[in-house]
């Protein structure tokens, strides 16, 4: 009992030292990198990686791994409608595995039957996905404890929270920008200028705020 409290308790102070770490971050790199340094000392595992999902919903790509691997995979890509980590972002569960996958449902786009135990925990907030967290183990006896899973949901929900707090903070200074930006082309318009000079000011204003290449 002993010792199963002091496992219990350095989870639960691993959880702490995350959310303190990200609390005052708004960068997603620093997030990341947080989070998957605390998952690969937390589960004591041999890979970590998150996936986020692109602009499209169409695809998910590494943005950060950790641990050995037998190939670089960061940056890669893959179709929302495969694999492992595809399965977890179409149903919004997470998913344990443990041996070799064979399930067609959730096949793997590169086998791997080196890993024998894998837990793929979605990353979301409001029912909305923000990423997926990938976490894999090539001991033959290994097997992920019912605190570790706990755990582990505790810090894929800490992560969900601050990724969608850094998103909801890079949209108000494009906005702030943006208003910035018209404010300016205001400004502009009082200056002496013909009327093509006036216009075009704003049309450069308004592909500004509104992110277009081309505004007739």
């Amino acid at each position: 009992r002993l010792r199963m409290g002091n496992i219990q308790l350095r989870e639960t102070v691993a959880i702490y030292e995350l959310s303190m770490a990200i609390a005052f971050t708004l960068d997603p790199g620093t997030i990341l990198s947080k989070v998957a340094d605390a998952t690969l000392q937390q589960c004591q595992v041999d890979e970590v990686s998150i996936m986020l999902p692109t602009t499209d919903g169409e695809e998910l790509y590494v943005a950060v791994v950790r641990g050995d691997r037998p190939r670089p995979i960061l940056g890669e890509r893959m179709p929302i409608h495969r694999g492992v980590a595809g399965w977890v972002a179409r149903q919004q569960e997470p998913l344990s595995l443990q041996g070799e996958v064979t399930d067609a449902r959730f096949g793997p786009i590169y086998p791997r039957p080196e890993i024998r135990a894998a837990i793929s925990m979605p990353l979301q907030v409001g029912g909305r996905l923000v990423g997926v967290l990938n976490v894999n183990a090539t001991d033959r006896r290994r097997s992920f404890r019912l605190g570790q899973v706990k755990a582990l949901s505790i810090l894929a929900s800490i992560a969900a929270s601050a990724l969608e707090n850094a998103h909801l903070y890079r949209q108000v200074r494009e906005r702030e920008e943006a208003l910035h930006a018209l404010y300016r082309a205001g400004l502009g318009m009082q200056e002496p200028l013909e009327l093509q000079g006036r216009l075009d000011r704003v049309l450069q204003a308004s592909r500004g705020v509104l992110h277009l290449d081309r505004l007739n």
